[in-house]
């Protein structure tokens, strides 16, 4: 497999990565070997470092010459061989199988590599748990922990953008279902129940009630309107008439008259209660005929539905329609 460029997201993997050298991981392989007692070399634990070794080493050159996915399975196969003693060996080798399978993610596109790796983190991170609490202060392990939290991202962004593919099912494509003809789509309303009935008669009957009180309250204030029109107009006449008699008695009428200021007092009342009965009673009718219109439209919907009902017969499938009145 040819090298992939990398990109900027790969990089930033890798600088939080850190992976160890193969050199520096294969001697401490070897000391491992080294150090171990003399009756200890020829046992199988012993063995499985050595096979680890191999491994590793193997999986290092598919890396230097390209070959990420092969690395991974190389890493992955050390993995499995270094004992469970050997927490830093295990932990350096685990760095460098997360940063291949990453790697052979991004060449590949496959969704399974990232799963891998988090699967491989996890088993980490259940061993580091199953040693003691002092664990958890250990550097590996506290990079392992955020290594995780950033696969559970990517994994979580890969599924997001690609549905078909998901860690607890695989990234096979789903197997699609035979084509069938497209059914005849019906603008129709959804199917209606005695309850959604009751509920839509008991809505519409209070839209009504409160329509026709507001309506009625409308009502009253435009008359109080039209009673103050009528007594700012009798108001208006009554002065003229007062003026005009003083004028043909020769007596000139003031202003500060008591009996002008009546009629002028009287006026000014006439023309509030027009004013305020007009706003009020103009809000209240409309906002009662909305309501009105609303609640009858309400019953003309309930009164006639469109319901369907599915059935599944031996050769096929449909829908039943039924118009109730």
């Amino acid at each position: 497999m040819a090298r992939q460029a990398r990109s900027p997201e790969a990089d930033r993997w890798r600088r939080r990565l850190k992976p160890a050298q193969g050199r520096w991981i294969a001697a401490l392989l070897a000391a491992a070997i080294a150090t171990a007692p003399p009756s200890a070399r020829a046992s199988p634990a012993s063995t499985d470092t050595k096979a680890a070794t191999a491994r590793y080493k193997e999986g290092v050159k598919a890396l230097r010459k390209g070959e990420v996915e092969a690395a991974a399975e190389k890493f992955e196969e050390a993995l499995a061989l270094v004992p469970a003693a050997e927490l830093e060996v295990r932990a350096a080798v685990l760095f460098d199988l997360v940063d291949a399978r990453r790697q052979t993610h991004e060449a590949t596109g496959a969704l399974q590599h990232l799963c891998a790796a988090r699967d491989a983190l996890t088993d980490y991170l259940d061993e580091a748990e199953a040693a003691g609490e002092a664990s958890e202060g250990y550097p590996d392990v506290r990079k392992a922990h955020e290594l995780r939290v950033e696969l559970l991202e990517s994994i979580h962004v890969a599924e997001r953008k690609d549905p078909s593919t998901r860690c607890d099912v695989g990234d096979a494509a789903p197997t699609e279902a035979p084509a069938e003809e497209p059914a005849e789509e019906l603008d129709a309303p959804p199917p209606s129940t005695d309850a959604d009935d009751r509920r839509l008669d008991k809505r519409g009957r209070v839209y009504l009630i409160t329509g026709s009180a507001l309506a009625g309250v409308g009502l009253i204030f435009l008359g109080v309107m039209a009673g103050g029109l009528a007594m700012g107009a009798s108001a208006e006449r009554d002065g003229e008439a007062l003026v005009d008699a003083g004028i043909d008695s020769g007596q000139h009428v003031s202003m500060s008259d008591p009996a002008l200021e009546a009629i002028a007092s009287r006026g000014r009342t006439g023309n509030a209660l027009a004013v305020a009965g007009g706003v009020i009673g103009v809000a209240a009718a409309g906002a009662g005929a909305a309501l009105i219109v609303l609640a009858l439209r309400r019953r003309g919907r309930s009164q006639a539905r469109l319901s369907g009902a599915p059935y599944v017969l031996r050769g096929g499938a449909g829908v039943s329609l039924g118009l109730r009145f």
